[in-house]
């Protein structure tokens, strides 16, 4: 639902060669939007775990199954799917708009409100009859996009960027060591300092005049034109809303999980709801980061965001060449300022931590492996020109007792050789930081083995 209320009045006054409009507006938009999602309804996942004593009897029983397919999950699953054997429990919960409550069949609202209002002056002069001239003044006066209830959240400041202050300085942990989010309503100020001047002319040369200049202007045949103004503008609600809708504490999450909240194999359909470990245990700010059970991602409003506007300015002449013909040149300009930009600040960095000297000597592992016949990889064979890749192996290498990965999944990978091939540092940078394999051996984290 998008409601939106607008006021204007505007007043004309004209007196001799002078025109003057004064006038004002105001607009008042906002809109809300609400989901159920799955209401509180727990969901029920069924199946046959390891660790379920019916998991061996039934394998037992069925000795000539073929094991190498997927007959014996067939199997089990039929079981599961009769007996209603239950491996895990999920359920997600909105919190009550009203209570602040997570309650079952309560919808998530989401509710975002802006307002905005000016005032302006336009005149008009005209100061000969060849010769006109327009100005003006427009004073803007806008209010924040915020949040109409208090159920949002971002992460501040110093809790964004977390420990990282350091940014592209690998090691360097100084900053808030537990971040968290905290409740937002107005993430930035009003702006109501926002003038908007605009001016021009046009003239209209009448009369003959002797020479080239006078044939060329001819009498009142040619206007010559020139602006000049600033204009706000607003992002619109969605702005805003898009990113604030990324926080955290609108929806409680619970599990139940077999060999943690009840004993595998010991939970049915028919059976009594089990214990449900749920988070966040009830509503309220701040939420850490210590809390998530994995990584959690947030969007963060910069603060001092102010409206932006747009300068333009032209400059043209129009000529009319016969009584049907008319030839128009123009020049218009245009400048944007303090526009609204969403960044992803997880940029992968290849400089100072010396990956882009790695993926250069790759390059060249490659190449010389080629040549010498040692086929399509950037492995150090430690041939002539070839050096080692203390970043690659580290991505590539053993981990614990994880093996190192194949030569399929690391130095003759066909998508990092093409990488390669094609100079994208950065692509292959962005692969090995988001693949959990590559990523939790270069970290040394045994997570993802």
């Amino acid at each position: 639902n998008n409601p939106v209320y607008q006021f204007t009045d505007n007043l004309n006054w004209v007196k001799g060669r002078h025109t003057l409009t004064l006038g004002g507006t105001w607009l008042h938009t906002s809109f809300y939007s609400h989901t159920f999602g799955t209401a509180g309804v727990p969901q029920y996942n069924l199946g046959v775990v390891t660790a379920d004593p019916i998991n061996n009897v039934l394998r037992n029983a069925l000795p000539s199954i073929n094991t190498s397919g997927n007959d014996i999950a067939n199997a089990l699953g039929l079981y599961a799917l009769l007996t209603g054997r239950v491996t895990s429990v999920s359920v997600a919960t909105q919190v009550d708009e009203q209570t602040h409550k997570y309650i079952q069949f309560a919808e998530t609202m989401q509710r975002y409100a802006f307002t905005t209002f000016g005032f302006y002056a336009q005149g008009s002069f005209r100061c000969r009859p060849d010769l006109t001239l327009n100005f003006g003044l427009r004073w803007q006066f806008d209010g924040d996009i915020h949040s109409g209830n208090d159920l949002l959240s971002q992460p501040s400041g110093d809790n964004f960027f977390g420990p990282s202050t350091g940014l592209f300085q690998p090691g360097v942990v100084n900053g808030n060591l537990n971040p968290a989010f905290v409740l937002v309503i107005h993430p930035y100020g009003r702006d109501y300092v926002n003038p908007a001047p605009n001016f021009g002319f046009a003239w209209n040369p009448s009369g003959e005049r002797a020479g080239w200049f006078g044939k060329l202007l001819g009498d009142r045949k040619t206007v010559v034109r020139g602006a000049y103004s600033i204009t706000f503008f607003n992002e619109g609600l969605n702005s805003i809303s898009n990113s604030l809708s990324g926080g955290r504490g609108l929806t409680q999450s619970g599990t139940a999980a077999n060999g943690v909240e009840f004993v595998p194999g010991s939970l049915e359909l028919r059976s009594p709801a089990p214990a449900i470990k749920v988070f966040p245990a009830t509503f309220g700010f701040p939420i850490y980061q210590n809390a998530f059970s994995s990584p959690v991602g947030g969007n963060y409003v910069d603060p001092n965001l102010v409206s932006p506007y747009v300068q333009n300015w032209s400059l043209g002449i129009q000529r009319q060449l016969t009584n049907n013909i008319t030839l128009e040149v123009r020049y218009v300009g245009n400048k944007a300022t303090h526009m609204w930009h969403r960044q992803n600040m997880q940029e992968v960095n290849i400089f100072e931590n010396g990956f882009l000297n790695d993926f250069i000597q790759a390059k060249k592992n490659l190449d010389i492996n080629i040549a010498n016949g040692k086929g399509n990889t950037f492995i150090n064979n430690n041939l002539a020109g070839q050096a080692p890749l203390p970043i690659f192996q580290a991505a590539f290498g053993a981990l614990g007792n994880q093996a190192a990965l194949s030569a399929s999944q690391g130095f003759g990978n066909a998508t990092f050789i093409q990488n390669l091939n094609q100079g994208v540092a950065g692509t292959l940078a962005q692969t090995l930081a988001t693949s959990p394999t590559n990523f939790c051996r270069l970290v040394g984290n045994k997570v993802a083995s």
